[in-house]
């Protein structure tokens, strides 16, 4: 009896271990709108709220100091959410309750071509409107836009730029290719100065490379669409290299719109598994 005892007793201990798991990822994605795992995540979400936009995000299980990547947005209306990328993801360093992090984030406006954005949040409690989108009038989320390296941003901190979308004979409508490389500034042999530098690209600027392995390709620059030079100021840190948190693809859905699309992940720097 003792011994099956000990068996309940521990089933039971694995099983609440298990339901605070399963909460804490669902704080992330309530909906469970984004799918995937390994090398490749993807969304086709409806948000029907008439009032909010639903946000959320999914981490690889992962750490890291940076990565390369590339986003597939297939437009259903004109402007219907947000495909990005989130770094550096970890708790807070002033609100143990609380979360910090990077996004790049990108979208299609019809008419208009990309939009892409760069910035810090931190003091994030809630990733819904209440908090990350800053409803609280108290402790609320704080975001700092980051600046391109050139052109200019508009007052939401999109850095507009034109853009055709691709089609082939398995998309007909048409559908936008982006290429992220998010890299620690490397500044001599002994180390980094505590930056990184984010790169968006249009279309494919990687080596060809299978998923999992492919880096930006020698003559990317070409492609270039915006680059955010991150310094040690915005990070806090004397070496970026050696900083490893959480990765996450990230997304937003407008309200009453549906985002669909697809992320795929490339070679990662410094890569860890995330110790639970």
């Amino acid at each position: 009896m003792k011994i099956a005892k000990k068996i309940l007793l521990g089933m039971a201990a694995a099983a609440a271990v298990l339901a605070l798991s399963s909460c804490d990822f669902l704080k992330d994605d309530t909906e469970g709108a984004i799918k995937g795992s390994l090398n490749e995540y993807s969304i086709d979400y409806t948000n029907e709220s008439t009032d909010n936009t639903y946000r959320c995000y999914k981490d690889t299980g992962m750490k890291h100091s940076g990565g390369v990547f590339k986003i597939y947005t297939y437009p259903n209306g004109n402007d219907d959410g947000v495909m990005g990328i989130m770094w550096d993801l970890k708790t807070d360093d002033e609100h143990e309750d609380a979360r910090e992090f990077f996004i790049v984030g990108t979208r299609y406006i019809k008419g208009t071509g990309v939009g892409v954005y760069c910035s810090k949040f931190t003091n994030v409690t809630d990733i819904q409107a209440d908090n990350f989108g800053t409803k609280f009038t108290e402790n609320p989320a704080s975001e700092t836009m980051m600046d391109p390296a050139s052109g200019t941003k508009d007052s939401l901190g999109y850095t507009n730029k034109a853009y055709t979308l691709l089609t082939d004979e398995d998309d007909t409508k048409g559908h936008m290719l982006l290429t992220i490389s998010i890299q620690p500034n490397d500044t001599d042999s002994d180390g980094t100065d505590g930056g990184y530098t984010v790169k968006v690209y249009s279309g494919d600027a990687t080596d060809g490379a299978k998923k999992g392995s492919f880096v930006i390709a020698d003559n990317a620059e070409s492609k270039l669409l915006v680059q955010y030079n991150i310094d040690n100021t915005k990070t806090g840190y004397d070496n970026s290299y050696d900083e490893q948190n959480k990765l996450a693809f990230y997304a937003n859905v407008k309200k009453e719109q549906t985002l669909t699309g697809t992320w795929l992940l490339g070679k990662l720097v410094h890569e860890l598994e995330v110790e639970e």
